[in-house]
C-alpha cells in the first residue's frame, strides 16, 4: 500500500487523492507540531504560558495514542480539560481544523508497516532546498521545461549516484568488517550497527525470568519493561514487532529482541545478511526476519 506524507495543505491532499485514489495521505508530524505550537503560543489562543503547556501536552497525547481505545481516552481527557472547555476559540481550532482530519495525523489511525515508519516530509523538503539553491542557479532556462530537464538530466542522476556510493561504502565490497561484528550486521550502516550493539549490551539487564514465551513456533514472547515489574512488552518475531516505544520510532531491533535471543536458543537473527546496496533503509526486512534454529 502506498502513502504520502505532506504538509497540512488541502489543495495538495486533494490533488494527491485525485491522482492516487487508493493511497493514504498523512500529515507530517513535524509540521503538525509546528502548527500547534505556533497557534497555541500566539495571541490567537488567548492562553497564558501554563495553559499553553497543558493544551499542547494533551494534544500530543491524542496524537501519540497507539490504538483506538487510548486515542478515545486521550481525546476525552482533552475535551474535559478546563483550558479546552472555557475557551471557545480553542474548541473551534481543535475541532474544526484538526479533529476533522484526525485520521491523517493521529498514530491510532496510521497504518504502521515495517517499511512505513516515515512520519515527516522533511527529507523531501531538504532535497527541494538542495535543488533550489545548488542546482537551479546553474540553469539559464528557468522555464518549466528547463527545470524539468535539469531535474531529469542532472539532479536525479546525481542524487541516485550519491545514494549508491553511500550504500557501497557500508558494504563488505568496500571495507572489511571487524571479526567481532556479527554476520547479520555486515553490510549495514554504521548507525544501525551501533544501535544493535548498544541494545545487545542493554539486554544484559534482563534475567531469564523476565522473558516469557507465549508461542515458541510463532515467535511470540513478553519481556518485562525496564520501567516497572508490572509492565510487559509483547514481541512478535515473525511480524516482526515490539510494543516498546523504541521499536515504534525506529523499527530497529530493540533490547527486548535481544532479551528473547539470550533466553531462547530457538530464535536468533539469520546467519547471513544480504547486501542491498540500492534499497531504502538497507532493506531492514532482510535482517529482521528471524528464523528458528535447527
Amino acid at each position: 500500500m502506498s502513502y504520502f506524507m505532506v504538509d497540512y495543505s488541502t489543495a495538495e491532499i486533494n490533488a494527491i487523492e485525485k491522482e492516487f485514489p487508493t493511497a493514504l495521505v498523512y500529515i507530517c508530524d513535524f509540521h503538525r507540531n509546528q502548527a500547534w505550537n505556533r497557534w497555541v503560543r500566539s495571541g490567537k489562543s488567548g492562553l497564558d504560558s501554563k495553559q499553553q503547556e497543558i493544551l499542547l501536552a494533551l494534544l500530543q497525547r491524542v496524537a501519540n495514542a497507539r490504538d483506538q481505545c487510548k486515542y478515545e481516552a486521550a481525546l476525552a481527557k482533552l475535551r474535559k480539560c478546563p483550558v479546552y472547555m472555557t475557551h471557545s476559540n480553542v474548541q473551534d481550532y481543535v475541532e474544526n481544523v484538526w479533529m476533522s482530519c484526525a485520521e491523517r495525523w493521529a498514530q491510532a489511525f496510521r497504518k504502521q508497516q515495517v517499511l512505513n515508519i516515515v512520519n515527516t516530509n522533511n527529507g523531501v523538503e531538504a532535497q527541494n532546498k538542495h535543488f533550489k539553491y545548488d542546482y537551479l542557479p546553474r540553469s539559464v532556462d528557468k522555464s518549466v521545461f528547463g527545470i524539468a530537464v535539469l531535474l531529469v538530466e542532472l539532479f536525479i542522476p546525481d542524487a541516485y549516484q550519491h545514494y549508491v556510493d553511500t550504500n557501497l561504502k557500508q558494504s563488505s565490497l568496500y571495507r572489511k568488517f571487524n571479526d567481532a561484528t556479527p554476520p547479520y550486521q555486515h553490510n549495514r550502516p554504521a548507525h544501525f550497527i551501533g544501535h544493535c550493539m548498544r541494545n545487545r549490551f542493554n539486554a544484559g539487564e534482563f534475567r531469564e525470568s523476565d522473558v516469557h514465551c507465549l508461542n515458541i513456533d510463532k515467535g511470540e514472547f513478553t519481556v518485562r519493561s525496564s520501567g516497572g515489574l508490572k509492565v510487559e512488552h509483547t514481541i512478535q518475531l515473525l511480524t516482526p514487532s515490539c510494543t516498546c516505544e523504541e521499536w515504534r520510532k525506529t523499527h530497529f531491533p530493540c533490547k527486548h529482541f535481544y532479551a528473547v535471543f539470550n533466553a531462547y536458543d530457538e530464535w536468533d537473527f539469520p546467519p547471513t545478511a544480504l547486501v542491498p546496496h540500492k534499497c531504502v533503509y538497507y532493506t531492514r526486512l532482510h535482517w529482521i526476519h528471524c528464523t528458528r534454529g535447527v
